[in-house]
């Protein structure tokens, strides 16, 4: 079992080649359309899957592309999990949403989604403010690495 994980793992994380067949460079003629298709796959992905869950399936596929992109896996990272959470309160039926009402002891639940509205629409406003200023979401770890 252990001589399988050792063998498996470079697999994963190994160059996936030419990213667009119809590229000669092997690189796709539009990045910012490529990471729009992955945001939207994290978001509608996160309708039905957990966040930790979409991580560990879905990294090992998406990060390599990402980063032959050119695109920094950190800031990747903090677009991902801000699009997965966004997708756990959009959704009609999620546990976040039981959870609020729940407190609440009173009122209808339309009123919970409608009130999570203005969560996602600023939330789709942080993923385009990340996309405009990558810096946003590289400033925090940039710091830390200063000695």
């Amino acid at each position: 079992m252990k001589r399988m994980a050792r063998y498996d793992f470079p697999c994963v994380y190994r160059d996936p080649g030419p990213v667009c067949p119809f590229d000669p460079g092997g690189h796709p003629p539009f990045p910012l359309g490529f990471m729009f298709v992955v945001d939207c796959t994290y978001f509608v992905l996160g309708f039905y899957i957990e966040t930790p869950s979409l991580t560990v399936i879905t990294i090992p596929i998406i990060d390599p592309l990402v980063i032959r992109q050119g695109y920094d896996p950190i800031w990747f990272g903090i677009l991902m999990i801000v699009l997965s959470e966004m997708a756990l309160t959009t959704l009609r039926v999620r546990l976040n949403r039981y959870m609020v009402q729940g407190v609440r002891k009173s009122g209808k639940m339309i009123d919970v989604m409608i009130g999570a509205v203005p969560c996602a629409a600023a939330m789709l406003m942080m993923v385009a403010a990340v996309f405009a200023f990558p810096q946003i979401a590289l400033m925090l770890p940039n710091m830390l690495q200063r000695p």
